[in-house]
């Protein structure tokens, strides 16, 4: 067992790591002077015996209270393993551990990504004063999720386009669970105890991946915390956690929904009778949760909301899951009743984003805003020894932020999803003419707005990868290879989704293509969107089967510039 210990005069710690081997990382403890805070496992590298560091990251002191805190490894058979970390401050103010922070070639410029770690689904989406507040699965000491260290991230945006990140809220407090999916929402009635600006948030803690031959535990199920500083700190309520799960399952991502005054709803991913559902929960006092409702065929991350319909003013209820097969209906005496539709209905037609949630809270009941997992394929989930990018010190990186707005049409009820208008801020200057003639590399990020006809067949392709145009049919048509993730099936690795929408408008197609350096977001009449991972660098787009195209091109600028 080897120790180090610092005083807590700056406010972070700066370790550096290898992305190498999980099976040779380190668990590490970090002492608040006598009291154990957290502990975690990191591939941590002795650069005093000159191992080679691929990157720093940056462990946050400033929620701590004493003034020493002290790193315990017991498994390091090295007496300068801990000698290498750099007491300092925050990333940004670090440039010689960070170098080029936000401005690497491979980061996304116009997608919100971490400054180091994993990053997947978005989890307790909030509008407060502050503005856009987001938390997301975040593993903050290496680019793999790894079912390991596993946290809540946070990051706040004023305008739905630009984001500040600020230190992770909730880390787990031991290296046998993380802290999976949830939600979270404002206690405007107060119903904590803790006041009116009082966050209520709920994950779940799941088993994490047990290394070195560390004993499982069971999964505990779904726990509440509350936070009275706006997110930035969460405390666990006594008697968390609140609704258990059996042995060997893994019912998950608890979306928080407030009914009224008095009642809270909770929505859990379970299965039940060897299917896959959602189970509604309700308690008057947070403390007793009473399951009330199963609605069946739905996958990870539940979302439900209501919505005011454009053309009538009427509320209706929005349910989805994390592929984003959606359905409208009334939600009443805590159940959910879907109206019949013709054909299975998503938030996005593509193949790249996942685990979406709408914002609670939001200031009227005309518009959710959305915010979705934008996938990178190319980056693994856990390690592996033939990744193409290991020493890249973070992975992965949010969608777009879009509005969500519920449509009358003569098709039925249609939620409609359009970039927030705030993206055009981005734009640099006047858009220019540009001809989409065969294979066409495409500079990221840029915004392309074109308009294609409705009476012939075309198809956009990003790679091997795009959408078909039917004329006759009016539809559009995911198109895709044999190597659909399994997290497009619905949890079902043998059903692969046939992802198809009937336009609803009239007239020519237009549409809004966001171009960054690894994705690609379509936007179809401002009524559906499609989104690819695809990498401009090394694929080619293409128009085929209307000849020469012109196009507006618009320059974007990075959503890291800091200078006006």
């Amino acid at each position: 067992m080897i120790e180090r210990s610092f005083n807590r005069d700056k406010p972070f710690l700066h370790l550096p790591v290898s992305d190498h081997d999980p099976e040779t990382f380190h668990f590490v403890q970090l002492w608040d002077g006598e009291n154990l805070d957290r502990e975690f496992y990191i591939g941590l590298v002795d650069t005093a015996a000159g191992e080679k560091c691929d990157f720093y990251v940056a462990m946050y002191l400033g929620n701590l209270t004493a003034d020493t805190v002290t790193l315990i490894c017991e498994d390091s058979h090295s007496d300068t393993l801990l000698d290498g970390i750099v007491p300092g401050e925050d990333m940004e103010k670090e440039p010689e551990l960070y170098p080029d922070l936000y401005r690497e070639p491979e980061r996304q410029q116009i997608h919100f990504s971490p400054r180091r770690g994993w990053m997947n689904d978005p989890n307790g989406l909030l509008c407060t004063e502050e503005g856009f507040n987001i938390h997301f699965q975040h593993n903050p000491f290496g680019p793999q999720h790894g079912c390991a260290n596993v946290s809540w991230g946070r990051a706040v945006s004023e305008d739905g386009v630009r984001f500040k990140e600020y230190p992770d809220s909730i880390m787990p407090y031991s290296t046998r669970c993380h802290v999976a999916s949830g939600s979270a929402i404002l206690d405007r009635y107060n119903m904590s105890g803790f006041g009116e600006d009082t966050i209520i948030a709920a994950y779940t803690a799941l088993q994490s991946v047990q290394f070195q031959g560390r004993p499982p535990v069971v999964n505990e199920g779904q726990h509440l915390l509350y936070s009275r500083d706006g997110g930035k700190t969460y405390q666990y309520f006594p008697w968390s956690p609140i609704i258990s799960v059996p042995e060997g399952e893994e019912w998950r991502d608890p979306k928080i929904v407030q009914l009224d005054e008095n009642t809270l709803c909770i929505l859990v991913y379970e299965t039940y009778e060897g299917k896959d559902c959602v189970s509604f929960y309700i308690s008057h006092d947070l403390k007793e949760w009473t399951r009330v409702a199963r609605e069946e065929d739905l996958f990870e991350c539940p979302d439900l909301f209501p919505l005011k319909v454009e053309e009538t003013g009427e509320i209706l209820w929005v349910l989805y899951g994390g592929c984003g097969k959606y359905s409208v209906g009334k939600f009443k005496d805590y159940r959910f009743t879907a109206y019949s539709q013709i054909q299975e209905l998503f938030l996005d037609y593509g193949a790249a984003i996942y685990a979406g949630q709408t914002f609670n809270n939001p200031p009227d009941l005309s518009e959710r805003r959305h915010l979705a997992w934008m996938c990178d394929n190319k980056r693994k989930w856990n390690y592996s020894p033939d990744w193409p990018e290991h020493g890249k010190g973070w992975s992965q990186c949010m969608s777009l932020m879009c509005t969500l707005k519920l449509h009358k049409t003569k098709d039925g009820y249609r939620l409609f999803r359009a970039p927030v208008p705030e993206l055009k801020e981005l734009r640099e200057g006047n858009s220019k003419e540009v001809l989409f003639d065969g294979a066409t590399v495409l500079k990221a990020p840029a915004e392309y707005v074109v308009t294609l006809p409705e009476d012939k067949d075309w198809s956009l392709l990003f790679g091997d990868r795009g959408m078909r145009f039917s004329s006759s049919e009016k539809e559009v048509i995911l198109e895709v290879g044999d190597d659909l993730p399994t997290w497009m099936m619905f949890g079902d690795t043998n059903r692969k989704m046939d992802k198809k929408y009937h336009l609803t408008g009239e007239g020519d197609v237009a549409l809004r293509i966001f171009i960054d350096r690894r994705s690609a977001e379509v936007f179809i009449n401002d009524e559906i969107s499609m989104s690819f991972s695809f990498y401009p660098d090394e694929e080619t787009f293409r128009i085929e089967g209307l000849g020469s195209i012109k196009a507006e091109k618009y320059d974007l600028r990075s959503i890291w510039d800091t200078e006006e």
